[in-house]
């Protein structure tokens, strides 16, 4: 069995020895490794694991085999590129569909209306009138209030985002965690940044 040649694993596969099977998938693992590589860019490449890509198409081939129609060696291998291919593009579509969400999380945190904005303002030191500052000052004070009352994480992604300016791949880095849930972490920290100003503000005018 060790030394099987790749035909003679997909005759004994075809006749139901689920062994061969594993045995031809591996086989191929390291080219479907080097196609997954190649169909990603270098860009992708440094974001999707490529080898989960050739994982989750062994394992599809593995399950979906009594599907496969092929006799030969060259229609086995255009299934399984047929596989990866669906894959990579699948990878591409989720990694496209974080990034296009982060930069709208990231526009609408940037907004003067939004908290984030406000947090920026606050802490800039416009010197336009003594008027102007005084109301700087207070807003600089009721956002570190209310800064003090968020959860560690949620202080440190603010502090980070808007006052070191951190990109999210850097504050992904940071946390040890996907972009994805980094974004989440921010947007769920601005939320809670903005209802504490609003109650604040009720607060003070009550």
């Amino acid at each position: 069995m060790p030394h099987s040649t790749p035909p003679e694993l997909l005759a004994k596969a075809r006749s139901g020895d689920t062994q061969a099977l594993g045995q031809l998938l591996e086989f191929y693992r390291n080219s479907l490794c080097q196609q997954a590589q190649q169909q990603l860019n270098s860009r992708l490449n440094a974001r999707v694991d490529h080898s989960d890509i050739v994982q989750d198409t062994c394992l599809e081939a593995q399950r979906d085999f009594a599907g496969f129609r092929g006799e030969s060696e060259a229609e086995w291998e255009a299934w399984l590129k047929q596989i990866l291919e669906h894959n990579v593009a699948e990878a591409v579509r989720r990694h496209d569909k974080v990034q296009k969400r982060s930069v709208r999380n990231e526009q609408s945190m940037d907004d003067s209306n939004a908290p984030g904005g406000a947090l920026k303002n606050g802490l800039a030191g416009n010197d336009e009138t003594p008027s102007r500052r005084a109301m700087q000052s207070e807003e600089t004070v009721s956002l570190n209030l209310a800064i003090d009352k968020m959860t560690a994480d949620q202080r440190e992604v603010i502090r980070m985002r808007y006052m070191e300016d951190m990109s999210l791949k850097e504050l992904a880095q940071h946390f040890g965690r996907s972009e994805a849930a980094v974004a989440s972490l921010l947007h769920r920290a601005v939320d809670r940044l903005r209802g504490q100003l609003k109650n604040g503000k009720q607060d003070r005018e009550s």
